[in-house]
């Protein structure tokens, strides 16, 4: 994909849900820092892989300006580098299910770890039993 390809994509998302201005905004917004990126000696295609799909851009952009109550004001994405690639900071809202859902892991984990924690102490006098049962065959063995 082109420098140019990606502006156009990025330019298509945008025009559906956004008006005239906002989406000249984006468009400069990108051009300049994807022209600002191969001027300090990177690559068209390195930038342009780093910045990703356009149309993920355009919709978290999207996202972003309706958060803000239609009140528009200009969207920065800041991208952070990551063994997996590139990936734009999370919205409060998917920080907040990110959250819930490893809380709601972490309570399972600590869950089953107290319930097989109470099924050991509750079978550890069986357990020593049967030690102390294979122990003792195993010495009457050895002693053969």
């Amino acid at each position: 994909m082109t420098k140019q390809e990606f502006l156009y994509a990025l330019e298509t998302a945008l025009s559906e849900e956004l008006n005239d201005i906002q989406v000249n905004e984006q468009i400069n917004y990108y051009r300049q820092y994807i022209e600002e990126q191969i001027a300090s000696g990177r690559s068209e295609s390195e930038v342009l892989e780093e910045l990703g799909d356009a149309r993920i851009i355009a919709h978290n952009i999207i996202d972003g300006i309706e958060e803000e109550g239609n009140a528009y004001r200009r969207t920065t994405v800041t991208y952070t580098t990551g063994d997996e690639g590139d990936e734009a900071d999370l919205t409060w809202k998917a920080k907040a299910k990110m959250y819930g859902t490893i809380a709601i892991i972490i309570a399972v984990v600590v869950l089953v770890l107290a319930l097989v924690t109470r099924l050991i102490i509750w079978m550890l006098p069986a357990i020593i039993v049967i030690a102390v049962v294979l122990w003792i065959f195993s010495k009457r063995r050895d002693g053969r």
